[in-house]
C-alpha cells in the first residue's frame, strides 16, 4: 500500500489520544521502504511533490509535519537532523 503525508496525518497518536503526526513501526518501515535505494535528490524531490500536490488538495498539515519531524528528531545523528531542518525550510515550515 503506498503510503504518503496524508496517511501519516491521518493516522491517530494512541498515546496522546489527538490526530496526526502518529504512525506505527510498521508504517515507519514502508515508508523507510518505499524510499530504499533512492538518492538525497530523488527524496527531496518526492517530498516536495508531495507537499505540493497535498497544499493542491487542502490537505497540507503544516502542523502534523512539525509533529512528526519532533517525534523523529531524537533518533537522528547531526547530518540527518541538518538534512531534516532544510527539508522543513523548503516547505515553508524552518
Amino acid at each position: 500500500m503506498k503510503r504518503d503525508f496524508k496517511d501519516f496525518k491521518e493516522q491517530r497518536t494512541e498515546a496522546a489520544g489527538e490526530t496526526g503526526g502518529g504512525f506505527d513501526a510498521e508504517q515507519a518501515a514502508a515508508f523507510a521502504k518505499r524510499y530504499e535505494g533512492m538518492g538525497q535528490d530523488q527524496i527531496m524531490g518526492e517530498i516536495l511533490r508531495e507537499a505540493a500536490a497535498s497544499r493542491k488538495d487542502g490537505s497540507f498539515d503544516p502542523e502534523g509535519i512539525r509533529r512528526f519531524a519532533a517525534q523523529i528528531r531524537p533518533g537522528l545523528n547531526g547530518e540527518q537532523r541538518r538534512q531534516l531542518d532544510l527539508v522543513l525550510k523548503q516547505l515553508g515550515l524552518g
